[in-house]
């Protein structure tokens, strides 16, 4: 998917940024979200760690998620995918 592919949607705060694409043959739409967040690096860093526990790892499905994927990009980044 190119990012020309993407339609820009109205986000309702301006420091939220929405995106979204149809990929042929998928019945879902893909959507992507980008935000400004205002916190400590500390907070924020344990937050990413939080979403990968084991606790909220077994709750996933639970609350209402379908698929969970996290690719590790580099020993400074990763992918968190969800669908919902």
């Amino acid at each position: 998917m190119d990012s020309a592919d993407l339609k820009v949607l109205e986000s309702g705060d301006p420091l939220v940024t929405l995106k979204a694409a149809h990929l042929d043959g998928d019945k879902l739409v893909t959507g992507i979200a980008e935000s400004v967040v205002d916190g400590q690096m500390e907070e924020l860093a344990a937050f990413e760690c939080l979403k990968m526990s084991r606790e909220a790892t077994r709750n996933f499905h639970k609350k209402g998620g379908i698929k969970n994927i996290v690719e590790k990009v580099n020993d400074h980044s990763f992918y968190y995918l969800s669908r919902r």
